[in-house]
Protein backbone atom coordinates (compact mmCIF):
# COMPACT_ATOMS: atom_id res chain seq x y z
CA UNK A 1 0.00 0.00 0.00
CA UNK A 2 1.25 3.27 -1.13
CA UNK A 3 1.84 6.07 2.00
CA UNK A 4 0.44 8.67 -0.26
CA UNK A 5 -2.86 7.08 0.24
CA UNK A 6 -2.34 5.44 3.88
CA UNK A 7 -1.75 9.16 4.36
CA UNK A 8 -4.64 11.18 2.77
CA UNK A 9 -7.08 8.36 4.14
CA UNK A 10 -5.64 8.92 7.56
CA UNK A 11 -5.68 12.69 7.15
CA UNK A 12 -9.05 12.37 5.94
CA UNK A 13 -10.70 10.07 8.52
CA UNK A 14 -8.50 9.40 11.45
CA UNK A 15 -8.52 6.54 13.15
CA UNK A 16 -13.00 6.24 13.27
CA UNK A 17 -14.09 2.91 13.38
CA UNK A 18 -17.37 1.58 11.61
CA UNK A 19 -19.52 -0.82 10.29
CA UNK A 20 -19.58 -1.87 6.95
CA UNK A 21 -22.34 -0.47 4.74
CA UNK A 22 -25.41 -1.96 3.43
CA UNK A 23 -28.17 -0.09 2.29
CA UNK A 24 -30.57 -0.31 5.88
CA UNK A 25 -27.51 1.76 7.31
CA UNK A 26 -26.61 5.09 4.90
CA UNK A 27 -28.60 7.69 6.82
CA UNK A 28 -28.96 10.48 3.77
CA UNK A 29 -28.44 8.69 0.19
CA UNK A 30 -27.63 11.71 -1.57
CA UNK A 31 -24.98 13.13 1.24
CA UNK A 32 -23.70 9.93 1.50
CA UNK A 33 -23.70 9.34 -2.45
CA UNK A 34 -21.77 13.05 -2.52
CA UNK A 35 -19.26 12.22 0.16
CA UNK A 36 -18.19 9.06 -1.36
CA UNK A 37 -17.98 10.70 -4.69
CA UNK A 38 -15.79 13.51 -2.95
CA UNK A 39 -13.53 10.98 -1.91
CA UNK A 40 -12.93 9.31 -4.96
CA UNK A 41 -11.98 12.43 -6.51
CA UNK A 42 -9.39 13.68 -4.30
CA UNK A 43 -7.89 10.33 -4.16
CA UNK A 44 -7.62 10.59 -8.24
CA UNK A 45 -5.74 14.05 -7.67
CA UNK A 46 -3.40 12.79 -5.09
CA UNK A 47 0.27 12.41 -6.20
CA UNK A 48 0.93 9.40 -8.22
CA UNK A 49 4.62 9.63 -8.13
CA UNK A 50 6.30 5.86 -7.01
CA UNK A 51 2.78 4.00 -7.80
CA UNK A 52 2.49 0.35 -8.49
CA UNK A 53 0.62 -0.30 -11.63
CA UNK A 54 -1.66 -3.33 -12.39
CA UNK A 55 0.01 -6.54 -11.53
CA UNK A 56 -0.81 -10.22 -10.21
CA UNK A 57 0.24 -9.21 -6.68
CA UNK A 58 -2.64 -6.65 -7.30
CA UNK A 59 -5.21 -8.50 -8.84
CA UNK A 60 -4.92 -6.42 -11.81
CA UNK A 61 -7.23 -3.56 -10.38
CA UNK A 62 -7.33 -0.32 -12.12
CA UNK A 63 -6.62 -2.57 -15.59
CA UNK A 64 -8.14 -1.89 -18.70
CA UNK A 65 -11.62 -3.65 -19.06
CA UNK A 66 -10.67 -5.55 -21.78
CA UNK A 67 -8.31 -7.68 -19.77
CA UNK A 68 -11.52 -9.11 -18.14
CA UNK A 69 -13.09 -9.99 -21.09
CA UNK A 70 -12.63 -13.53 -20.81
CA UNK A 71 -13.84 -14.07 -16.79
CA UNK A 72 -17.37 -11.13 -17.72
CA UNK A 73 -17.49 -14.10 -21.29
CA UNK A 74 -17.46 -16.92 -18.66
CA UNK A 75 -19.57 -15.53 -15.94
CA UNK A 76 -22.04 -14.41 -18.30
CA UNK A 77 -22.44 -18.46 -19.58
CA UNK A 78 -22.77 -19.24 -16.07
CA UNK A 79 -25.39 -16.87 -15.56
CA UNK A 80 -27.46 -16.66 -18.64
CA UNK A 81 -30.41 -18.24 -17.09
CA UNK A 82 -30.52 -15.39 -14.56
CA UNK A 83 -29.28 -12.51 -16.07
CA UNK A 84 -29.96 -11.16 -19.81
CA UNK A 85 -26.62 -12.37 -21.10
CA UNK A 86 -27.08 -10.65 -24.34
CA UNK A 87 -27.83 -7.02 -22.99
CA UNK A 88 -24.74 -7.45 -20.90
CA UNK A 89 -22.57 -8.72 -23.32
CA UNK A 90 -23.47 -6.25 -25.77
CA UNK A 91 -22.59 -3.76 -22.47
CA UNK A 92 -19.40 -4.89 -21.81
CA UNK A 93 -18.37 -4.81 -25.43
CA UNK A 94 -19.51 -1.14 -25.53
CA UNK A 95 -17.83 -0.22 -22.15
CA UNK A 96 -14.43 -2.37 -23.15
CA UNK A 97 -13.95 -0.13 -26.26
CA UNK A 98 -13.49 2.84 -24.51
CA UNK A 99 -10.06 3.07 -22.75
CA UNK A 100 -8.84 5.56 -20.15
CA UNK A 101 -6.80 8.02 -22.18
CA UNK A 102 -5.42 10.87 -19.31
CA UNK A 103 -2.89 9.90 -17.30
CA UNK A 104 -3.18 6.94 -14.73
CA UNK A 105 -5.17 8.27 -10.87
CA UNK A 106 -4.85 5.87 -7.87
CA UNK A 107 -7.59 3.66 -7.32
CA UNK A 108 -8.08 1.68 -4.51
CA UNK A 109 -8.45 -1.40 -6.52
CA UNK A 110 -11.53 -2.95 -3.86
CA UNK A 111 -13.69 -0.28 -3.12
CA UNK A 112 -16.30 -2.75 -1.42
CA UNK A 113 -19.22 -2.51 0.67
CA UNK A 114 -17.30 -4.46 3.76
CA UNK A 115 -14.39 -1.80 2.87
CA UNK A 116 -16.52 1.03 3.34
CA UNK A 117 -17.49 2.27 6.93
CA UNK A 118 -20.09 3.98 8.50
CA UNK A 119 -21.41 5.44 12.05
CA UNK A 120 -24.85 7.16 12.48
CA UNK A 121 -25.26 6.60 8.75
CA UNK A 122 -22.21 8.80 7.57
CA UNK A 123 -18.92 7.80 5.85
CA UNK A 124 -16.56 7.70 8.75
CA UNK A 125 -13.54 5.37 7.06
CA UNK A 126 -11.98 3.45 4.15
CA UNK A 127 -10.49 0.53 5.07
CA UNK A 128 -6.87 0.26 3.13
CA UNK A 129 -6.07 -2.49 1.08
CA UNK A 130 -2.75 -3.63 -0.74
CA UNK A 131 -4.09 -3.00 -3.94
CA UNK A 132 -4.51 0.55 -4.45
CA UNK A 133 -2.56 1.22 -7.60
CA UNK A 134 -2.31 3.89 -10.63
CA UNK A 135 -4.80 2.71 -13.35
CA UNK A 136 -8.04 3.65 -14.64
CA UNK A 137 -10.42 5.35 -12.20
CA UNK A 138 -13.71 3.70 -13.45
CA UNK A 139 -12.50 0.69 -11.43
CA UNK A 140 -13.35 2.20 -7.92
CA UNK A 141 -16.80 3.62 -10.01
CA UNK A 142 -18.50 0.24 -10.12
CA UNK A 143 -19.38 0.38 -6.27
CA UNK A 144 -21.66 3.42 -7.22
CA UNK A 145 -24.54 0.70 -8.97
CA UNK A 146 -23.69 -1.83 -6.12
CA UNK A 147 -24.70 0.41 -3.36
CA UNK A 148 -26.93 3.51 -5.11
CA UNK A 149 -30.21 3.35 -7.16
CA UNK A 150 -30.30 4.79 -10.36
CA UNK A 151 -31.10 8.57 -9.20
CA UNK A 152 -28.30 8.59 -6.54
CA UNK A 153 -25.85 7.32 -8.91
CA UNK A 154 -26.22 10.81 -10.55
CA UNK A 155 -25.37 12.55 -7.15
CA UNK A 156 -22.27 10.05 -6.71
CA UNK A 157 -20.76 10.90 -10.67
CA UNK A 158 -22.26 14.62 -9.95
CA UNK A 159 -20.16 14.93 -7.24
CA UNK A 160 -16.72 15.57 -8.71
CA UNK A 161 -17.98 17.75 -11.84
CA UNK A 162 -19.30 20.20 -8.70
CA UNK A 163 -15.68 19.88 -7.23
CA UNK A 164 -13.67 20.21 -10.14
CA UNK A 165 -15.49 23.50 -10.82
CA UNK A 166 -15.22 25.10 -7.45
CA UNK A 167 -11.46 24.56 -8.04
CA UNK A 168 -11.47 25.90 -11.08
CA UNK A 169 -13.15 28.87 -9.62
CA UNK A 170 -10.80 29.50 -7.15
CA UNK A 171 -7.48 29.06 -9.75
CA UNK A 172 -9.46 32.38 -11.76
CA UNK A 173 -8.92 35.94 -9.90
CA UNK A 174 -12.32 37.79 -9.60
CA UNK A 175 -11.35 39.76 -12.54
CA UNK A 176 -11.00 37.15 -15.44
CA UNK A 177 -14.13 36.96 -17.05
CA UNK A 178 -16.30 34.38 -18.15
CA UNK A 179 -14.92 33.53 -20.79
CA UNK A 180 -11.57 32.91 -19.35
CA UNK A 181 -12.75 30.53 -17.15
CA UNK A 182 -14.58 28.12 -19.68
CA UNK A 183 -10.92 28.87 -21.69
CA UNK A 184 -9.66 27.44 -18.30
CA UNK A 185 -11.93 24.78 -17.65
CA UNK A 186 -11.53 23.45 -21.00
CA UNK A 187 -8.04 22.99 -20.44
CA UNK A 188 -8.60 21.21 -17.25
CA UNK A 189 -10.37 18.60 -18.51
Amino acid sequence: MSEIVKKFIADRFGEKEGTSVNPGNIGDVREFAQELGSFLYQLHRLSTTDAKSPSFENAFAGSDLIFFEAEMIELLKVYQKVVPADLLQEKFDFAAKTKWSKKPVWVLGELLTQNLKVTDGKLVNVKITDKAVIGDPAFDLAIAWTIFDEKHVKYFLRQPKQMRQRLIEQECSPSDRPSEIINHNILMN
